[in-house]
Formats: structure tokens, sequence, C-alpha cells
């Protein structure tokens, strides 16, 4: 499905798009630290003595090389993506000028 908007509507558009680029990094670090803690504690589990200087260390960096990864993953597929997707052009409007203009 691809959605364009008539040039009218842009001012609209940019707004939503500015209201969701910030709320989605929100989300998305929000994830990708849970991720962290969730890697860490798991990691934690396995461990010997856990409470120790090293093994927290050690969880933490396990737990970054993890969500680095995932990151990668989405990066790559982000790159993937865009070459599928193209420049939309705006929708020409049915009406004439004179008749959008409101009396």
């Amino acid at each position: 499905m691809h959605i364009k908007l008539p040039k009218r509507l842009y001012l609209h558009g940019t707004a939503v798009m500015s209201t969701l680029q910030p709320l989605s990094g929100a989300i998305g670090v929000s994830v990708f630290i849970s991720l962290l803690n969730s890697k860490q504690a798991s990691y934690l589990e396995g461990v010997a003595v856990p409470a120790s200087e090293a093994s927290l260390t050690e969880a933490m960096v396990v737990a970054v090389e993890h969500v680095y990864f995932i990151i990668f993953i989405f990066t790559i597929v982000t790159v993937l993506l865009s070459f599928v997707v193209y420049r939309a052009r705006p929708l020409e409007e049915d009406k004439p000028a004179e008749e959008m203009q409101e009396p």
C-alpha cells in the first residue's frame, strides 16, 4: 500500500512525521535496553559468583555485544529495504485551484 499526500496536506504529513520519529526512537531505546538487561540477567544466571565485579563486567560486555548484533541485523534489513522504497510523487488535485479556495 502506497500512501501519497496531496500538496495541500504536506504540513500535516510533516507534523505527523515530526511526532513519530522521536517517539519511535524512544521506543527503540527502551526495547534495546530491555534486551540488554535480559541478556545480562540470563548470563549472570549461569555464572558461579554472579555478584563479583568480573562477572558483572563480563555480563555487560556479552549483553552489549548481543544488542549490537541485533542492531546490525536491523541495519542490514533496513539498507536492503531502502532499495525497494521509491520516491512518492504528490497526488494531483481533482479540482482546479479556483474551486479549492473557500468563499
